[in-house]
């Protein structure tokens, strides 16, 4: 599993630094009750659906807002379709905070493994490696005022994309398109790949 650091920014609570989980195979978005709860984040009651897709569903945080350290700043980030923004709270989710392909298909979002770091807006986030560290801890309230981030939107239209790389493969319903490739062919361990929404078939 890939984490990386990010702040979460909630107007009745100072940013706050937590490790985000990079998952693939999530179709949503996942914050963590008690971290919700912590920072006094609102929430509203889920779908009546979504208690049949997820049992353990306690509501749905709309558009939460973040930050990541990106070229030596603090960068909030935003999406035009706010419902590829929203949190799914749930009790006990395998990280405080996961970021879903609905966020990641958003903002474009490149995953290197094989040099442990993701790129979002061109900027590159390496992995969170100290995994031994508290799942969430508090920062100092040192420059870190909205008015001192950077921020960055995403145009991205909400479509499935059609992939023109010489080399892409699919995993978890999710397809990854090569970034680079060789006349010797392209290495997966090797190489970035961008996420691809793709369709999961229903199962009997």
């Amino acid at each position: 599993m890939a984490y990386v650091k990010c702040k979460i920014h909630e107007k009745s609570h100072e940013p706050y630094l937590v490790k985000a989980l990079i998952n693939t195979s999530s179709d949503e978005n996942i914050i963590r009750k008690s971290l919700v709860d912590k920072l006094g984040i609102k929430y509203r009651d889920p779908p009546k659906y979504f208690k049949k897709k997820m049992k353990d569903v306690l509501g749905i945080v709309e558009s939460l807002e973040l930050s990541f350290r990106l070229k030596g700043k603090d960068k909030l980030v935003f999406g035009s379709d706010e419902v590829l923004n929203d949190f799914v709270v749930c009790k006990e989710p395998k990280a405080d905070l996961v970021l879903g392909i609905p966020w990641l298909w958003l903002r474009e979002t490149k995953i290197d493994p094989y040099n442990e770091r993701i790129s979002i807006y061109g900027g590159v986030i390496p992995f969170y490696k100290n995994l031994s560290d508290n799942s969430e801890s508090d920062i100092p309230s040192l420059n870190i005022s909205q008015g001192n981030h950077t921020l960055c939107k995403t145009k991205r239209k909400k479509k499935i994309l059609k992939s023109k790389a010489p080399y892409y493969f699919v995993k978890n319903d999710t397809a990854y398109e090569s970034l680079s490739s060789s006349s010797s062919g392209s290495d997966s361990e090797s190489s970035s790949y961008n996420v691809i929404v793709v369709k999961a078939k229903k199962r009997n």
